[in-house]
């Protein structure tokens, strides 16, 4: 089976003289192709553009998925040489080979993986109360994921690892948040592939409230659970507990899953 995959997508910064005036990098009409899209998109320090429309319209064109260049056998390696000066190779580089292939399984589906950056860092000087202020800010903006693990760091001091999932495009603004509401002075980065159920949401009505319901599906793996903060409002509304409030939202889609006449 033959298969593309593109790397993180790697942008310069700044601005961009062309036709239509100076404009900013990204350019607008790259914006717009990334939008509402998947696609890894990350910005360097060359002050120029390095990705125009049409190269992102390929690459989003042909590419299966985008991530780490596989394990495979190159058997042919192909230059694409641009002629603006950026201060480093300013080339595209395409790898041809033959995956080697672990099991008898075929590659992953594009949407069964993405890309997000993982961010940690050790912190022993900071309150307990600053360090939930900061999850909490951390979460807000959009990080996936953010935990806490105790540890015994240097001078046999216990601290903190704070280990932070995120979709690549909030990685500034996580370590901004890192840097102003603790006492760290690094943050170590790390872009990796991730395995990911695709997510659906459907509603069911009961007599005093709606009650939103998650599924989660991969290949052939099927789990579906309600929400838990739809479970608290009904558990307050009759008084129970979550337990209880539970089995009623199960026996209200045992109803709606039987058939009728």
């Amino acid at each position: 089976m033959d298969y593309v995959v593109v790397s993180p997508i790697s942008d310069g910064t700044g601005t961009i003289s062309c036709q239509h005036g100076v404009m900013p990098v990204p350019v607008p009409a790259v914006v717009k192709m990334l939008e509402n899209s998947s696609i890894p998109y990350i910005t360097g320090t060359s002050h120029t553009e390095l990705v125009t429309p049409t190269g992102l319209g390929l690459a989003k064109t042909f590419a299966n998925r985008f991530g780490a260049l596989p394990a495979m056998t190159i058997t042919q390696i192909g230059y694409g040489f641009g002629q603006r000066e950026i201060g480093r190779l300013n080339a595209l580089r395409v790898f041809l080979g033959e995956e080697q292939v672990q099991s008898t399984k075929q590659p992953f589906n594009s949407s069964e993986m993405d890309q997000v950056v993982m961010l940690s860092c050790h912190i022993d000087n900071t309150s307990a109360e600053a360090l939930g202020y900061l999850m909490t800010k951390l979460l807000d903006i959009g990080a996936a994921d953010v935990a806490y693990s105790p540890i015994l760091m240097k001078k046999n001091r216990p601290g903190q690892l704070l280990t932070i999932i995120s979709p690549i495009q909030l990685e500034r603004n996580l370590v901004e948040l890192v840097f102003s509401h603790c006492g760290t002075i690094g943050i170590r980065r790390e872009i990796v592939d991730r395995h990911v159920m695709q997510r659906f949401t459907t509603i069911i009505q009961l007599p005093d409230c709606s009650i939103r319901l998650k599924t989660v599906q991969w290949q052939s793996i099927n789990k579906t659970y309600p929400e838990y903060e739809d479970l608290v409002v009904l558990a307050n509304m009759r008084s129970i507990n979550l337990d209880q409030a539970r089995q009623i939202v199960d026996s209200a889609r045992n109803v709606l899953a039987e058939p009728t006449e």
